[in-house]
């Protein structure tokens, strides 16, 4: 199956001396039924027109590797204690925990102008193979050394967790089903990750850490074989017309002109019948090769390049700050908490440590139908309220409660890890996992907020915003853990608690001007 040249090289050509609808503002609602965006095509290789059961079996597979990939990576916290007792001579063990953070942007900056230039299967399919290769080498790592290479070299693969997850997944859906699509992406990692984190405790005071890394490198080959037979190319070639939902100027090469087809409502009860005729009909044996034998190597680098400008833009730059201080605050958390539960006056088993975690999977029951399907019910009533027309700023007004959240927890946590004497054990466990809470939201939010404001620049996007939060995060959380050990616990998450505020509070102008700055900045996307 042939799969056409990524969107990000379409350009587009302003008509007249109007200025054209800025991206991310668009019409989802005509007469009560729910517009298609972007447009479909009459391709049946158009990722858009596979059978729901195909799209649920993909968004499962990405999601399954996403759980393993962030286990692996972010999940050493409850199992860290344990670890770090088989290194008796190394003082910052907690690297294990932090450097992977960085590797994982240093993969996605490889990884992602990548897929756009040979595609997104070849790359998903070895960045599953790296987690299986990294799994092994860190099971039979000889010293402390090559422990920490096997865990970077994993999480130069695990780095697509977050971002051509992402990508994929986005590719197969509507702009208004992504909300719960992503959603359910999250949600699905979070309590697999989760649930594996508290079998992770269970598995290393069994039969030790290094078979912690023995099972999940088979459960990464179980998933790797599923991705061989199920995750398809889902890069496809769409013009700028088509991903704000209007007719494009050239629907004869975008499959769309049909006689048995009305060109002016393509909606959720109007599809366009699909040509078996001009088009090569899906096949089986097409969709296993890993590489459909397409490049475009040019494309790489204007992936570069696309990034420097879309991460100049004041509301891009904003979401990789707070991307950035929100992960940032999550590994340290991670890599505190076991310590402080296991210490006295809490003195925990690791198995209840591990068993902390599962506040995490509550808030997922509740981030999926909050966040996920209560983000598109919210947009589709504020386009309602605005004549049918949506806008991309209305996917960040649900952060608003978890970012307050966050930063209560962040000065709650830090006074109770300082005086645990006088504070409950449970101070620590919900704040931990309340933390959790905005650390989703605003991950599926920049995601959300970024596809839709820029839909010709979702590959730069989607990078810019995994790697620099990578980077971003193992600066904070590497700065943090060493000043917490010479400041305390409270000193450094009230600053953790500043830092999120203050980005809050610049959110608020974010939002008022979101559409202005979209405006200004059409130019160079």
């Amino acid at each position: 199956m042939a799969s056409k040249p990524d969107i990000d090289h379409v350009e587009t050509v302003e008509v007249g001396s109007e200025t054209p609808t800025p991206a991310g503002t668009a019409r989802l609602l005509d007469d009560g039924e729910v517009r298609l965006i972007p447009i479909p095509t009459r391709d049946p290789c158009d990722p858009l027109n596979l059978p729901m059961w195909h799209k649920i079996t993909i968004h499962l597979t990405v999601s399954f590797f996403s759980m393993t990939g962030i286990l692996l990576v972010s999940g050493m916290g409850a199992v860290l204690p344990l670890i770090a007792a088989s290194y008796p001579d190394v003082k910052n063990t907690a690297d294990l925990n932090v450097y992977p953070t960085l590797f994982m942007g240093i993969g996605n900056l490889i990884a992602m102008p990548l897929s756009l230039a040979i595609g997104r299967r070849p790359v998903y399919l070895f960045s599953s193979l790296l987690l299986v290769i990294g799994s092994i080498w860190c099971a039979f790592a000889p010293d402390f050394n090559s422990h920490l290479a096997g865990r970077d070299f994993l999480s130069l693969g695990a780095g697509q967790s977050e971002g051509l997850c992402v990508m994929i997944v986005q590719e197969m859906f509507y702009l208004h089903q992504r909300g719960r699509a992503l959603a359910w992406f999250s949600g699905i990692t979070t309590v697999g990750s989760t649930a594996l984190m508290i079998a992770s405790t269970f598995i290393c005071t069994a039969w030790g850490w290094r078979w912690w890394y023995g099972v999940f490198g088979i459960l990464n080959g179980v998933v790797l074989i599923f991705s061989v037979l199920f995750v398809v190319e889902t890069k496809y070639e769409r013009s700028p017309e088509a991903l704000r939902g209007e007719i494009p100027s050239f629907s004869r090469s975008d499959g769309l002109k049909g006689k048995d087809n009305d060109l002016t409502r393509v909606t959720t009860r109007h599809l366009p019948t699909l040509d078996d005729v001009n088009y090569s009909p899906r096949s089986f044996i097409s969709d296993l090769k890993p590489w459909q034998g397409h490049s475009e190597w040019s494309a790489a680098l204007i992936c570069y390049k696309h990034m420097v400008q879309i991460a100049l833009f004041p509301h891009i730059l904003w979401l990789i700050l707070c991307c950035g201080a929100f992960l940032g605050v999550y590994v340290l958390y991670a890599s505190v908490f076991s310590g402080i539960l296991t210490s006295v006056p809490y003195n925990f088993s690791f198995e209840v440590v591990g068993a902390v975690m599962a506040g995490q999977i509550i808030v997922c029951f509740v981030f999926i139908p909050v966040i996920g399907y209560g983000t598109d019910h919210l947009t589709k009533y504020l386009s309602k309220r605005n004549g049918g027309i949506v806008e991309a700023e209305y996917r960040l007004l649900p952060l608003i409660i978890p970012w307050l959240v966050t930063i209560a927890s962040c000065v709650i946590f830090g006074r109770a890890a300082a005086d645990p004497f006088h504070w409950h054990w449970a101070a620590v466990v919900i704040t931990y996992n309340s933390e959790y809470i905005g650390f989703m939201s605003i991950v599926l939010s920049s995601f959300t907020y970024a596809i839709e404001a820029h839909p010709t620049r979702v590959g730069p996007s989607v990078v810019v915003l995994c790697a620099m939060r990578g980077f971003i995060s193992w600066g904070l959380s590497w700065g943090s853990l060493r000043f917490v050990q010479s400041q305390g616990y409270e000193g450094a998450f009230n600053i953790c608690a500043i830092v999120l505020g203050i980005l809050g509070v610049v959110g608020i102008p974010i939002y008022f001007f979101g559409k202005k700055l979209r405006i200004i900045t059409q130019r160079w996307t």
